[in-house]
């Protein structure tokens, strides 16, 4: 039988007197989606945020890949927890950033590729979100639909494996303006500005 990517064994969780999560099993397979539906307040985040591991349960077991998260070692929740990212739900794209610029800044700062190499990376994101003709734009002139796509190709960057995709919190503006136009090859650029429309 296949073992559950992610699963859920009696979970309680309580805050003071209020039960948030009671007695939960759930089981979230690789290579399924699953869909968390819920009214206000009846937890869905709580147990969000037990799955990526920002909060313990009070009773119950959780295990990632058949092994309980209670028992595995810093570095190997560090593994476990580094495959799993999550979308805002308010996108938290900084405002005073182009598309391009919000899907190259996590590579940036987090990775030690080079500049040609996170040029090219962000322009297959761009590509597979629809993206391409509004990499010049800022949030504030996309569509809600287009700010959600450009939101969703941030987080996959780290890892080809990645679960988890949503979560509540919002991020505010950036007041910082940061672009990185000059950190691309001059021949790169000809080719992505042609691409896109750009002059």
């Amino acid at each position: 039988m296949k073992t559950p990517l992610i699963e859920f064994k009696d979970v309680t969780k309580c805050f003071g007197d209020k039960i948030v999560l009671d007695r939960v099993n759930l089981q979230i397979y690789e290579g399924e989606v699953t869909t968390i539906i819920g009214l206000s307040g009846s937890g869905k985040s709580v147990l969000l945020k037990h799955i990526i591991g920002l909060l313990q349960p009070d009773e119950g077991v959780i295990l990632f890949r058949g092994k309980p998260v209670s028992e595995m070692s810093r570095s190997d929740l560090a593994g476990s927890f580094g495959q799993i990212s999550y979308m805002f739900q308010g996108n938290a794209l900084f405002d005073s950033m182009t598309v391009y610029d919000n899907i190259a800044l996590p590579l940036i700062e987090t990775t030690r590729l080079k500049k040609t190499e996170i040029h090219r990376k962000v322009l297959v994101r761009m590509k597979q979100t629809e993206l391409t003709e509004a990499a010049y734009k800022y949030p504030s002139e996309l569509s809600g639909g287009m700010q959600k796509r450009a939101a969703l190709a941030r987080p996959d960057h780290g890892s080809e494996d990645r679960f988890v995709r949503r979560a509540d919190h919002r991020a505010g503006s950036r007041s910082e303006k940061r672009h990185f136009e000059h950190d691309r090859p001059e021949s790169e650029k000809a080719e992505f500005h042609r691409g896109s429309g750009q002059p």
